[in-house]
């Protein structure tokens, strides 16, 4: 279809469309004359950071306090809490929103829950509506405003509305804000860990006591580092030992090796005396032969006896002259009493370092027995300790929560939060006509689109043909030619 085809049924139907549009109009105009003024009434809340609750938790993670801006996610969280139902039932039952039979009843001014839940369920129902259609709450962009904003017939009503709504807003928030019974959770807990830090201090003065150990880390660190000597010294004495044994059994073998005694004089010549003797003999005998050789035979016995003794001293004489005498003096070896004597102090430092062995043996188990004794304690005192340490850190978390919730409650009774009200509400002198213009504007549109509408239903609801595709539409054969109406009306 051209736009032509589609605009065609309002022209040729405008009197029916402008009588439509016309007629509609004029009750809209109507109904808007005839409805009562408006008045809009505006609040305005802040929302800031200024309080920190106490974090009813054991750990040390506590909220950080140097973060003073306010999210977005927390304006509109307080945007929401103001268009809360329960908050809205408080305000309408303080106001006298709530009717019975048609006329508003006024409620007590202490509202309660309990005068919520007797107060006229449907009654109390519709009050709400209204008040919800009729209040707008926004959050005010880049800024951590809230505007609030209220619209009704009676100027008194919207201010004492929005008044009485952040009267009520600033109680519930501090409600929630603030928990339930945190300083007396706190307090108890405070005393309950003052007891297990008393516990725990006796427990550790009982165990110190019993041990007689004051600082068992101190002591076990002295007596591994004596350990550790001592543990030098057995190794270093051992070293010794071998040491000895293998001095000893080199100085035995050297022992057996030297000789007790050595030569210390030698002296080599002839002996003068038997010589002397021999010759004295020989000129003796001589002599003698010379006395009987004149008077006797040279075969006279006595005097071949003495020529025979006479040879043998000459060949003795010869003999003695041709060999020399020897003499040699000896005396006791001085390296083999050197060797005995060392062998026999080594053997005396061994016996000492066996000996010496033998005690540091013991001192190493006792000082090692010591150590692991000493350990077991120190354990043993670690947990005391952190106990003690454990129980002192909850005591002073638990005392500064205490006080913080304290502090808390005692602003609460204040009535310090952390939103205010930047602006308060007053009540209006003049009535609000926006409401009227956007009828207004809304009824001319919908008288328009009305019109159009009564157009197109005449002209569809019209069962004559108006052109000529209308006519070889409906019968199937084609138009050989049209006329104007004019023309029509002169044939």
């Amino acid at each position: 279809m051209t736009l032509r085809e589609l605009t065609q049924p309002i022209v040729r139907y405008r009197g029916v469309a402008l009588f439509t549009f016309v007629c509609l109009f004029g009750v809209v105009l109507g109904g808007v004359a005839l409805m009562p003024p408006e008045y809009d009434a505006s609040m305005k809340v802040l929302v800031k950071r200024e309080r920190m609750r106490p974090v009813m938790t054991t750990s040390d993670a506590e909220p950080s306090r140097d973060r003073v801006e306010v999210s977005e996610d927390e304006l509109h969280s307080e945007v929401e809490l103001l268009k809360s139902r329960d908050l809205l039932q408080r305000v309408a039952l303080e106001v006298g929103l709530v009717t019975s039979s048609g006329e508003t009843s006024r409620v007590a001014s202490s509202v309660t829950p309990e005068s919520i839940h007797s107060a006229p369920g449907v009654a109390l129902s519709r009050a709400v509506n209204a008040l919800q259609q009729g209040l707008q709450v926004d959050a005010i962009g880049k800024s951590t405003l809230i505007q609030l904003r209220y619209r009704s017939t009676n100027p008194e009503q919207a201010a004492s509305v929005l008044s009485n709504l952040a009267r009520f807003y600033v109680e519930k928030h501090l409600a929630l804000q603030h928990p339930l019974g945190a300083y007396e959770f706190f307090r108890d807990q405070t005393r309950t860990v003052s007891d297990q830090l008393g516990e725990a201090e006796a427990q550790l003065a009982a165990f110190r006591l019993a041990q007689q150990v004051v600082a068992p880390v101190s002591e076990r660190d002295s007596t591994l580092t004596a350990l550790a000597e001592f543990e030098v010294s057995l190794l270093r004495t051992r070293t010794q030992i071998a040491e000895v044994e293998q001095r000893i059994s080199t100085l035995t073998r050297q022992i057996d090796d030297t000789p007790t005694r050595q030569t210390t004089q030698m002296h080599t010549a002839t002996d003068v005396e038997r010589i002397r003797d021999l010759k004295s003999k020989i000129f003796d005998m001589e002599r003698k032969q010379a006395d009987l050789l004149p008077f006797f035979d040279p075969q006279y016995l006595p005097l071949v006896q003495l020529n025979d003794q006479l040879a043998q001293a000459r060949t003795a004489l010869a003999e003695t002259e041709r060999t020399p005498v020897s003499s040699l003096t000896s005396d006791q070896n001085p390296t083999h009493q050197w060797l005995r004597d060392e062998a026999a102090r080594a053997r005396t430092d061994r016996a000492a370092l066996i000996a010496r062995l033998d005690s540091l043996y013991g001192s190493v188990d006792q000082y090692r027995a010591k150590a692991l004794r000493l350990d077991e304690v120190r354990a043993q005192q670690d947990g005391l300790l952190r106990a003690v340490t454990t129980a002192r850190e909850n005591l002073e978390r638990y005392q500064r929560k205490q006080e913080e919730a304290r502090v808390a409650d005692a602003l609460d009774r204040t009535g310090a939060a952390d939103v205010v009200v930047a602006e308060e509400p007053v009540v209006p002198r003049l009535p609000s006509n926006s409401r009227r213009l956007v009828l207004l504007c809304l009824g001319f549109v919908l008288s328009g689109v009305g019109g159009v509408a009564a157009a197109l239903v005449c002209h569809y609801a019209n069962p004559h043909f108006r052109a000529g595709d209308e006519v070889q539409a409906f019968l199937g054969v084609p138009v050989l030619a049209t006329l104007p109406a004019e023309a029509r009306l002169r044939i």
